[in-house]
């Protein structure tokens, strides 16, 4: 089982999900598709913004992503239930403790707006850890990851999964005095907070990136923030990083992109910003 983007164009995106082809909206795919029309035809599902989703999915959809395999399920939104350009964020932030001996008992993790656990999957069966908290305020979300981690041979990792809202969990652990070696977030940009009220990423990010920094451990560390949201820059995003940041920390950008392997478009859908490194030995 295993994914596969194949190209984009026309405000489309065509990805293969295990045994089925698929088409979803893409609306900064705006250059014609680089494949011919028949690959596109032969697409297993399609949704669109007027008539939903047509086709089947396969029984029991799931998908490979080592070291994690989801399942998938066709969303309301032209969502799956999975976000396969996180994967890369995951090699980059255990590129960025290669080398790194693990403090005792291993490290701690935390992620926020965290979905169906791809990131959270990847961190458990990579590094040697003390525990990863998978934070997210959707019950629907937080039933799935934790089938995912059945799937993926993972339901004896430490994982403690928390149906909360971010930022009330990261006051929350702030008034507790715990740390967290490698903190990440994902935040939409509007949502629905778990007692009420809303998240909005142009009001909120500021207190978020706050609670992230001060949640960092004094030993060693990593954040990450990614953003998919139209109009968030990276270079906005990195200025916002470093203004929550103590004074001489640095900040690493990344695109986020779904690149094609059989000659179609490449697609960018979003940024990553990357703060601090680990003490080294």
């Amino acid at each position: 089982m295993e994914y596969a983007f194949l190209d984009c164009g026309g405000g489309r995106r065509l990805e293969r999900f295990a045994e089925a082809v698929v088409v979803r909206p893409a609306p900064g795919a705006n250059l014609p598709p680089a494949l011919p029309p028949e690959n596109w035809g032969a697409a297993d599902l399609e949704f669109t913004r007027e008539n939903g989703w047509t086709g089947a999915p396969p029984l029991n959809w799931r998908v490979r992503i080592d070291p994690a395999v989801l399942s998938l399920r066709p969303g309301a939104g032209g969502q799956l239930g999975v976000f396969p350009e996180h994967a890369a964020v995951v090699e980059r932030l255990a590129a960025g403790l290669d080398g790194c001996a693990p403090p005792p008992g291993g490290w701690r993790a935390l992620n926020l707006f965290a979905h169906t656990g791809l990131t959270t999957l990847h961190l458990a069966a990579r590094l040697e850890l003390a525990a990863v908290i998978h934070v997210d305020a959707a019950p629907a979300a937080l039933r799935l990851a934790r089938k995912n981690a059945v799937l993926s041979g993972l339901n004896q990792a430490p994982i403690r999964w928390i149906a909360d809202d971010a930022l009330t969990f990261l006051r929350r652990e702030a008034r507790r005095g715990n740390t967290h070696h490698i903190i990440m977030a994902d935040p939409p940009a509007f949502g629905r907070r778990k007692k009420g009220g809303e998240w909005r990423l142009e009001q909120d990010l500021p207190e978020l990136l706050d609670g992230m920094v001060k949640l960092q451990s004094p030993e060693a560390g990593l954040l990450c923030l990614t953003c998919h949201s139209k109009g968030w820059a990276g270079e906005h995003l990195a200025a916002m990083m470093k203004n929550a940041l103590p004074k001489g920390r640095r900040v690493e950008q990344m695109e986020l992109w779904l690149q094609s392997e059989c000659g179609g478009q490449s697609l960018m859908l979003g940024h990553a910003v990357l703060a601090g490194a680990p003490r080294r030995d």
